[in-house]
């Protein structure tokens, strides 16, 4: 499905770029294209800012978090290990040297 919506994009991109070029259309018509953009930004701002999220989603949110800080966690934890092993192995053998 994602597919066909980069497809029909492009396909609607290439129809609108072949309309706002003919000659019998006045200079300014680029602009309508950022006009319709501008409106489902404030359509989309609005939608983010005023709708509730789900009890379930905030829910998942919060698990979410506490698995990604874990994850950091361990890799932060696993590289310090491997530099703390190079670091006294490193200092090991300058002094054999």
């Amino acid at each position: 499905m994602v597919a066909a919506g980069g497809t029909l994009g492009a396909f609607f991109a290439t129809v609108i770029g072949f309309i706002f070029v003919l000659p019998s259309l006045p200079t300014w018509t680029w602009r309508i294209p950022f006009f319709i953009g501008a409106l489902i930004g404030l359509v989309g701002f609005y939608m983010r800012h005023e709708l509730k999220e789900s009890p379930k989603l905030i829910e998942e949110k919060s698990t979410l978090k506490k698995i990604l800080l874990l994850s950091f966690l361990n890799i932060i934890s696993k590289r310090f290990c491997v530099l703390l092993e190079w670091e006294l192995w490193e200092q090991f053998l300058s002094t054999l040297l």
